[in-house]
């Protein structure tokens, strides 16, 4: 895998974290940590379609609720196993 897409999914997670902390939006991040997996697949219709999903998210405002801090824990918990080179278990965990 690119260490530079992993690097930037460590980056996303904290961003999302922190916006989250601060009780800020957080949907449009969210989406970011999918179209850098999308991207590692080097499948362009892949990242077009989950792009597309973005930009309909940009409109939704949700309020801070524990499916977010969740969902970040997921995110993590995909990234590691994404790291570790065990695509099981990332897929299980998508």
């Amino acid at each position: 895998m690119n260490p530079d897409l992993l690097s930037k999914m460590e980056d996303n997670i904290l961003e999302v974290k922190e916006l989250y902390e601060a009780n800020e939006i957080i949907e449009y991040p969210f989406i970011g940590f999918h179209i850098l997996i999308a991207l590692a697949t080097e499948n362009p219709m892949f990242a077009i379609v989950i792009r597309t999903l973005r930009a309909a998210f940009s409109l939704a405002k949700h309020p801070r609720n524990r499916y977010q801090l969740e969902t970040i824990q997921y995110h993590q918990n995909i990234l590691e196993a994404i790291k570790s080179r065990d695509p099981v278990a990332a897929r299980e965990l998508m």
